[in-house]
């Protein structure tokens, strides 16, 4: 019987799962047959279906993609020890093939056997009967000439199925008729998780600077030092929940809660899960530059192929459906 030996992304305890049903769908929500607890997973991933030759594998849209050693696929025929990635998930497929040239022998038959054998009793001798004289020996007959045996025509070559048709994306990936992976997010809706992430980031810095600048404004004429101090700290803080406000979320999953509202997600252009701090921090300083040019940086969205911004095409990222 096939099994995924499944490898967990955190390292956890490794487990198997046996493929008993005809098609099992594999994702991070509950309802999959193989439900991951992995974040980079989506809800609703790849799956996995018996055919008459063994089991297919084909990905349901993911927006990270279903890889196979180490190649994305949209469809793929699975072998023994086929190593399946999926978000930060390794799934290792062990389905071995019967060796037909095995004999099996039926121990319990031969054991019956010899027991019948045991108990029955020996036979009677038998009386040795006289030999009759050999007969005359004849000379040998002459050979006689046989018609040729025609010649016997080869079997017919196997046929061999053509293999399925495979169109090549410009960004390497093989692309089968399935639904298209990962679909990009238009300027839109991007849009609108920046001004849910922006409504929120506002609102988590004033807490934090407001406070600070009335101290510093109601010590100011007893000591300007000390206020100035004061809002020092306070503008240091808020600019620091403002950068980890963006960049945590980004390196570790791609999503800020506005994105999440949108069901968006950050991802690697190299399909690299998760984002990385290095990447992170590229997009943010992409963000800036935008910033500084009239958020024109950001207007790129709405007119630039594949819908990337300038922090975009800095950080080699794109943002997606999930």
């Amino acid at each position: 019987m096939a099994i995924l030996k499944v490898v967990p992304a955190d390292n956890a305890e490794e487990w198997e799962f046996l493929l008993e049903q005809d098609q099992v769908t594999i994702g991070r929500g509950d309802d999959n047959g193989l439900a991951l607890d992995d974040k980079a997973a989506s809800r609703h991933h790849a799956e996995i279906t018996k055919t008459a030759t063994g089991f297919l594998i084909r990905d349901l849209g993911s927006s990270n993609g279903t890889w196979v050693n180490r190649e994305r696929i949209e469809a793929h025929d699975l072998g023994d020890g086929d190593e399946v990635r999926i978000g930060g998930t390794t799934l290792i497929f062990s389905d071995p093939e019967f060796d037909e040239s095995t004999i099996l022998v039926d121990l319990a038959g031969i054991q019956d056997a010899e027991a019948t054998h045991a108990q029955s009793p020996p036979l009677p001798p038998v009386a040795p009967q006289p030999q009759a004289p050999a007969p005359p020996v004849s000379p040998p007959p002459m050979p006689v000439a046989s018609a040729p045996v025609p010649p016997v025509a080869p079997p017919p070559p196997p046929v061999v199925a053509a293999p399925p048709e495979i169109r090549v994306s410009s960004a390497g990936g093989a692309v089968g008729s399935g639904p298209q992976a990962g679909e990009t997010a238009g300027f839109g809706i991007r849009l609108g998780a920046y001004l849910i992430d922006s409504i929120i980031l506002t609102i988590a810095v004033m807490v934090i600077m407001v406070p600070s600048g009335i101290l510093a404004a109601v010590i100011g004429p007893k000591s300007q030092g000390f206020a100035l101090f004061v809002s020092l700290v306070g503008w240091l803080l808020g600019m620091a929940v403002g950068i980890g406000y963006l960049l945590v979320p980004w390196a570790k999953s791609g999503i800020t809660p506005g994105k999440k509202m949108l069901k968006l997600k950050i991802v690697r252009e190299d399909g690299v899960e998760p984002l990385g701090y290095a990447k992170a921090g590229l997009r943010l300083l992409g963000y800036m530059a935008s910033g500084f040019i009239f958020y024109i940086g950001f207007i790129m969205v709405a007119f630039t192929d594949g819908h990337k911004g300038l922090h975009d095409m800095i950080a080699g990222t794109r943002v997606v459906k999930t």
